[in-house]
């Protein structure tokens, strides 16, 4: 997630925020407004959490999650509680935390499909001002993207040539 990090980057210091993404940044976008789907299988496993009333709450707990340390000490929970996280875990904790990026940068959805990354940005009275940010985000970086408007009347950014699993690893530096 170099590339999302970089775009992150250059958003936030739009918002005069130089050291990145810290709990006290108001949400552009409200949080259960927000689709991450950058890891299929990012789940609470049966097997990692068998009682299924149990599994649901911590899938509540998850999703009223609002800062990295909330998300931090409850990785440390689980750890306690059941263990070492299993990957899938691990992964439902990586999307909540991009899901908070996601939130403070504008970003109403991301995922992976294909080779390709997507970033899909609400409705905004200036588009102009979108475009160049990402294109100033981009362009040093040499990969290959494209916007297309969607239905909405938002943007997706579409880069393309990636891998999705090294999207997976890169996450792990959230």
């Amino acid at each position: 997630l170099h590339l999302y990090t970089k775009i992150v980057q250059g958003i936030l210091r739009e918002r005069d925020i130089g050291q990145g993404v810290s709990d006290g940044l108001q949400p552009l976008i409200p949080l259960d407004e927000i689709s991450v789907r950058l890891f299929p299988d990012a789940k609470l496993p049966e097997q990692y959490i068998p009682d299924p009333h149990l599994r649901l709450n911590l899938y509540r707990r998850i999703a009223r999650l609002e800062s990295n340390q909330e998300i931090e000490d409850f990785r440390d929970e689980l750890n306690d509680r059941f263990g070492p996280l299993t990957s899938e875990t691990d992964r439902l904790l990586k999307s909540t935390t991009i899901k908070l990026l996601a939130a403070v940068t504008g970003v109403a959805a991301v995922a992976a499909k294909d080779s390709s990354l997507l970033f899909d940005f609400p409705a905004t009275d200036d588009p102009g001002v979108l475009v160049h940010r990402i294109r100033v985000s981009l362009e040093p970086s040499g990969y290959q993207y494209n916007f297309k408007n969607l239905k909405s009347g938002g943007l997706r950014l579409v880069v393309a040539a990636i891998n999705p699993q090294a999207v997976y690893d890169k996450a792990e530096r959230l």
